[in-house]
């Protein structure tokens, strides 16, 4: 007899239109995790068995776009016979009973690699070992989905039957076609068979027709995704169940969890009555996720299942917070809004408190630091303290009212608009990169090395830590015609040894420009001399020596066009005494200043008052107070009006042009002005 032979291609359902799916296996996961490589090999519908054939494995991969899940999972088969062995003994079975339903169809969607079996063969049981050769199928086309469908209705025994099942097996092309080797053939035509082939299949379907008085399976809805604490019990998870012939009070209910180290399967606990049930969850003693499914099944013994998953949580989330990037604010202005989120796992965003505080209490007070928003969304405002310029760390903390967090980030108020950088490390003593809140940031060497104590900065020997803070409006490249200048105060406590390293320097990436040197190296007994290199070349010396334990003021410069560099001493000019670099550098890019710590520098270097700017006087002038700025921003129907901390008195007055009177004791930054009353007018009254 010859064998029927199915070419594959887009076939439409041919079962009758009151078919129902018996079972199904579309292999996503349980609870969807948007993942194609994880999956399950259980029914996504009704119930049945899966199971692999000779010595083939199974795997996860992308599924055919016709599953509109997130996952859009298939099961993925390998290592199949070599090309002339074991034919129809490599693929897969399924087993799923028919008890109630005629008129079976299987179908799936099969997805062949270029290597393949070209040919497979569908083959059923009815008494669950025997089984019988039924359609050959044939890919005309690797590497996509096609979608397949063979009607079983002639087998009359495959109906109403417990013990139905069909495997799809590689064949021969022989047996296949009754022409042709007894060997595998490739799906595309130029390619060699191989066992390592794959073959995936997905939305594998058998589907039936409800016989006269049959019974359908109940109906149970979708149950979303639950978390709950360590201890506690989730609220009743509602659900409702349904049959179309059997009364909902006489269904039952069971449930399963898939690790019951985080959820006890005696810790779930039903409820409700009639169609309207529920389900309560309580969690074990560790945290983690667990897969609960809760299966129906009607007086017919027809089930239905769902799943959905449950995450136990610690007793408490600690709320969270985002990070802020460095802020910088000109002295004597009173910064934008800055945007930050707040967030937690069980309190609701707008029940979180936020407080926002400042280790550096003379720069940014707690007056100047004013907070507002909305639920998640809330800003800070900075005010620095009138006259006042420098970093300052400022700490953003949330609390839900049983855990709290926190987070950092550095504020440079700059007293000049040519003023790139201000530090007087007026923070705690410990490390520079943590206690400036990564304004100093590690470039190389050991993270936290470089300590900052009572107020100055340490650049010591015996330490391999290099810092570095990024210029503002960096990197400053050749062709705009910056010169850049560095200055800070300098002590040594003791002479660094004769042949000096340097220490600190201007640079961009690993290219270091304008370093700066100590040594005795021809200096008097007792006396030591600074030095400066463009780049790597022999450094210049200043013509003056200096002592040990006195603070003095070095200022270096360096051009990015020409890569040409300059160092003062104490200097009250920019004509005065200079050190000028002698090697010639290819002129780059540069985007930070940083302090080097190495066994080479030779001592201890004492640095206080870093300012780098745009010009000789921005790095060396005694800069006048600023005069402040107030403003003001729209908040709710009326106004807040803003200022420094302590740089004046608010006035008030019903017309442009006074009179003025000072506003009530106790009126500070930020004001609310409502929106009711009489026009007012308000000026700052600078102290």
């Amino acid at each position: 007899m010859r064998q029927l032979t199915v070419i594959c291609a887009l076939l439409g359902c041919i079962c009758s239109l009151r078919a129902d799916i018996i079972a199904q296996w579309n292999f996503n996961s349980p609870a969807p995790d948007a993942l194609s490589t994880t999956g399950s090999l259980e029914p996504s519908t009704g119930a049945g068995w899966l199971s692999t054939c000779g010595d083939v494995t199974t795997s996860f991969s992308t599924g055919d776009t016709r599953d509109a899940a997130t996952d859009n999972t298939a099961v993925a088969t390998a290592h199949f016979p070599a090309a002339t062995n074991a034919n129809l003994t490599a693929g897969l079975r399924f087993d799923v009973s028919t008890v109630d339903y005629e008129q079976i169809t299987v179908g799936w969607s099969q997805r062949n690699s270029a290597t393949a079996s070209k040919f497979l063969r569908l083959q059923y049981t009815v008494d669950g070992s025997t089984f019988v050769d039924s359609a050959v199928l044939t890919m005309a086309a690797d590497s996509l989905f096609t979608n397949l469908t063979i009607n079983l209705s002639a087998i009359l025994a495959a109906n109403n039957n417990p013990s139905f099942g069909f495997r799809l097996l590689t064949e021969w092309q022989h047996s296949a076609t009754g022409t042709g080797p007894e060997a595998y053939l490739p799906t595309t035509a130029g390619s060699t068979y191989g066992s390592a082939g794959t073959i995936r299949f997905d939305l594998v379907t058998i589907s039936g027709v409800l016989r006269a008085g049959g019974n359908h399976p109940p109906t149970i809805s979708i149950i979303p995704a639950q978390s709950v604490r360590i201890g506690h019990t989730t609220t009743p998870v509602e659900f409702t169940i349904l049959d179309a012939e059997d009364p909902a009070s006489e269904l039952t209910l069971m449930a399963e969890s898939s690790d019951p180290t985080i959820i006890p399967a005696s810790n779930l606990t039903f409820g409700g009555s009639s169609s309207s049930r529920n389900l309560m969850v309580k969690s074990g003693t560790q945290t983690g996720s667990s897969l609960i499914t809760v299966r129906v099944t009607d007086r017919g013994a027809k089930s239905t299942a769902t799943t959905f998953s449950v995450t136990v949580l610690p007793q408490n989330s600690p709320p969270s917070i985002s990070t802020v990037p460095t802020q910088y604010v000109l002295a004597g202005t009173p910064s934008a809004a800055i945007p930050f989120t707040v967030g937690d796992l069980e309190t609701a965003p707008g029940a979180l408190s936020v407080a926002a505080y400042s280790p550096n209490s003379s720069l940014l007070p707690p007056g100047g630091l004013t907070l507002g928003g909305l639920n998640a969304d809330r800003f800070l405002s900075i005010n620095p303290a009138y006259g006042q310029w420098g970093l300052a760390p400022v700490i953003l903390r949330v609390g839900d009212g049983l855990d709290a967090s926190e987070s950092s980030f550095p504020v440079m108020v700059l007293p000049a608009r040519s003023v790139l950088l201000a530090d007087s490390f007026s923070y705690g003593d410990g490390p520079v990169t943590t206690n400036s809140a990564r304004f100093w940031y590690n470039r190389s060497g050991t993270d936290g090395e470089m300590q900052v104590k009572d107020g100055c900065l340490h650049v010591v020997s015996t330490q391999t830590e290099d810092v570095a803070a990024l210029l503002l409006n960096g990197p400053y490249t050749p062709g705009t015609q910056a010169v850049l200048y560095a200055s800070f105060l300098l002590n040594l406590p003791a002479l660094p040894q004769k042949a000096g390293g340097y220490f600190a320097h201007f640079g961009s990436g690993s290219t270091l420009c304008a370093r700066l040197y100590a040594s005795t190296t021809n200096a008097a007994p007792g006396f030591f001399r600074l030095l400066i290199s463009s780049g790597t070349g022999w450094p210049v010396a200043h013509p003056d020596t200096f002592q040990t334990n006195h603070f003095f003021r070095v200022v270096i410069s360096y051009s990015v066009d020409t890569g040409a560099s300059m160092l003062w001493v104490n200097p009250r000019f920019e004509q005065d005494r200079v050190g000028i670099s002698t090697d010639a550098v290819t002129p780059g890019k540069v985007s930070f200043f940083g302090f080097r710590q190495s066994t080479d520098i030779g001592g201890e270097y004492v640095v206080d008052d870093v300012r780098v700017g745009l010009s000789f006087a921005a790095v060396t002038s005694e800069f006048p107070p600023v005069r402040p700025a107030m403003s003001w921003m729209k908040s709710g129907a009326g106004l807040q009006l803003s200022w420094p901390s302590g740089a004046g008195i608010l006035q008030s007055a019903p017309r442009p042009e006074g009179p003025f009177t000072n506003m009530p004791s106790g009126t500070a930054t930020p004001f609310q002005c409502p929106a009711t009353g009489s026009p007012r007018f308000f000026r700052l009254l600078i102290q």
